[in-house]
């Protein structure tokens, strides 16, 4: 997977070169609602109107180079996962017949489609999405220091129970992907064993039997499923749970630091936009984990 994401590693710079203009698109923002906030409060409609259109630019030169990241990254991952089936296909094409022999064909045809796809979303979002959450802590963290940096202590109060919280339930998270993909493979060996001996199956009358059996791997994949779902319902809550805390601790404090005039309203709501861009890249963090560890 490595050397064929280096082979793709040009496409994949541009991606990134995108990634980060958006992010400088985004992080840029703020400045301007801090100077709007200001002008509203000075009744300085011109201002007000340059702020307005700065940020009508900042929205549309945002959206154009969101896209062409996303496009270069996507379409990247696409074409590993087109190269690996194609490679993985020209070399099952070599193999002797004792490696199927102890190797069912749907285990196989399962290796192909459902974990090469997984491949794909971690070369893909998966990537993307880290990058993106690495970033955006980088660069945010410094500017929400350098705006005010006591508030900032108490707003990243919740940070090392969500970094903790994430390394917990990553560990959960890949032994249960790692089942999931096992059963899914015995479910699809089944099907394929039992339609490849239909004949057999209904000559000696067995197809109770077969119902029976198909019926239990199909329980046994589906409970794997549900506790992967449990725990992906618990960990995406939790950690929007951590960004919504520091919002109300922000609110709180930001709030009382204006009434003593160690912070004026505008940086507040500079502010606020900073730590609104912190937000997504923590509550989308769960997804991102949950990804590496199916594609891993």
């Amino acid at each position: 997977m490595w050397r064929a994401l280096s082979a793709y590693r040009g496409p994949f710079a541009v991606g990134f070169v995108f990634l980060i203009a958006t992010q400088a698109f985004a992080l840029s923002a703020p400045q301007f609602l801090r100077r709007a906030t200001g002008a509203v409060i000075d009744n300085d409609l011109e201002s007000v109107r340059a702020a307005a259109v700065a940020l009508l630019f900042i929205a549309l030169g945002g959206a154009i180079v969101r896209v062409a990241s996303r496009t270069y990254i996507f379409n990247s991952g696409r074409r590993i996962e087109h190269d690996l089936r194609r490679e993985a296909f020209a070399r099952l094409c070599t193999l002797p017949p004792s490696f199927y022999a102890g190797m069912p064909l749907a285990q196989v045809m399962s290796r192909m489609v459902n974990d090469l796809t997984q491949v794909r979303l971690l070369l893909g979002p998966g990537l993307l999405n880290l990058s993106n959450t690495l970033l955006v802590y980088v660069v945010a963290i410094p500017l929400l220091i350098a705006t005010d940096w006591e508030l900032t202590l108490y707003a990243l109060l919740p940070l090392p129970v969500l970094l903790l919280l994430g390394r917990i339930f990553a560990r959960y998270i890949y032994d249960l992907s790692r089942e999931a993909q096992d059963r899914m493979g015995n479910l699809s060996s089944k099907v394929q064993e039992t339609l490849s001996g239909t004949v057999t199956v209904r000559v000696f009358g067995e197809e109770a039997t077969e119902m029976s059996r198909f019926a239990s791997l199909n329980e046994a994949y589906l409970d794997i499923n549900l506790r992967l779902a449990r725990l992906r319902g618990i960990l995406f809550p939790l950690m929007g749970l951590a960004a919504s805390v520091g919002s109300v601790v922000v609110l709180g404090v930001g709030g009382y630091r204006i009434v003593q005039d160690k912070l004026t309203v505008g940086q507040f709501v500079q502010y606020n936009a900073y730590l609104a861009a912190l937000a997504w890249p923590t509550i989308a963090l769960g997804w991102t984990i949950s990804l590496w560890q199916r594609g891993i």
